[in-house]
């Protein structure tokens, strides 16, 4: 079959969206399906020429979708796929944001979803629509701590583009408004680009209290093979994320068997086991709260808490994919 995706560049800014894209897209090109990647700009003189089985629309894109009629540009051949890494209304409840990306969706041949969180939301609000669920597989990453990671240690470790859905400027002024101390470094790996006004917020925070200032740690933008290194040498792994529609990081920490702790929002608390390799949280108080109870020895795991877990690949999810659209 001939595959067109729709995605931003994989390679064009750090997420776990672009993560999953790039080695989902990586493993359809490994089954002998004919797969192009496009951006948003040109797609539909790439759609008609080409005339491709199925088209793959990432999620970013849907107020820009809102604006085409897909059964009148596309051909009655051509099918289309939502793959769906966020929406707004996960975020804004029942709204007026929900019932636009409700009937939106509409639109799609299937919804391509990451989580059953999302598949059960979805579905509880009424989307009819075929959806298939393909979780990001376990990969065990290979690499270790270095000099940059030993430097620091002591240090939790958050990873996170600066943005408002993940939190960390509430995390931090939580931090800054009830520590006394702060006997571990914090090391933040996330591009500040995305939201530059946040990313500041975030910053000035740090710069403005004598506790943080010496003891948190913005790394920026980190390849995500590098990432690896940072939770190897990480004592604990801190998500302050208020939604999370997977949480490819979550795994990867838990896969490395570093304890978690995580706002319970979206996906994230279904990945952790409480008190065996971390914790889930309700809210942001009770997260800061939950550090200092960590770093000052009453809150640990058992030495044997850590779940074995089987790997996965891109190249299974690919063939599940395929099985999905054969049908």
């Amino acid at each position: 079959m001939k595959w067109l995706w729709v995605i931003p560049d994989p390679k064009s800014f750090p997420s776990g969206g672009n993560v999953y894209n790039g080695g989902l897209l990586e493993a359809m090109n490994q089954t002998g399906e004919e797969v192009v990647m496009t951006r948003w700009e040109g797609w539909k003189a790439h759609a008609l020429r080409w005339v491709p089985d199925w088209i793959v629309f990432d999620s970013i894109y849907l107020p820009q979708l809102g604006q085409v009629h897909l059964d009148v540009l596309l051909p009655v051949t051509t099918r289309t796929i939502l793959l769906v890494h966020h929406l707004s209304s996960l975020e804004e409840g029942i709204s007026d944001m929900l019932i636009t990306e409700i009937t939106q969706l509409a639109a799609f041949d299937a919804i391509l979803v990451t989580s059953e969180f999302t598949r059960k939301f979805l579905a509880g609000h009424g989307v009819n629509n075929v959806i298939w669920v393909l979780e990001p597989p376990l990969l065990i990453q290979e690499g270790q701590s270095g000099p940059a990671q030993r430097a620091l240690q002591p240090y939790l470790l958050m990873v996170g583009n600066l943005i408002p859905r993940k939190g960390i400027l509430d995390y931090l002024r939580g931090l800054s408004l009830t520590s006394a101390e702060l006997p571990v470094q914090i090391v933040i790996i996330g591009s500040p680009e995305l939201e530059p006004d946040y990313a500041a917020a975030c910053k000035a925070i740090v710069n403005n209290n004598e506790i943080l200032r010496d003891q948190v740690h913005f790394m920026g933008a980190v390849p995500h093979e590098e990432i690896t290194c940072w939770l190897k040498g990480a004592a604990l792994f801190v998500s302050a994320s208020s939604m999370e529609t997977f949480g490819i990081a979550i795994q990867e920490a838990l896969a490395a068997g570093v304890g978690v702790l995580c706002l319970e929002g979206g996906n994230a608390g279904e990945l952790v086991q409480e008190g065996v390799d971390g914790w889930v949280v309700g809210d942001m108080e009770t997260l800061v709260e939950a550090t200092e109870k960590w770093w000052s020895g009453h809150l640990y795991l058992p030495e044997e808490g850590q779940r074995v877990r089987t790997p996965s690949s891109y190249e299974q999810l690919a063939i599940q994919l395929l099985r999905f659209t054969a049908r």
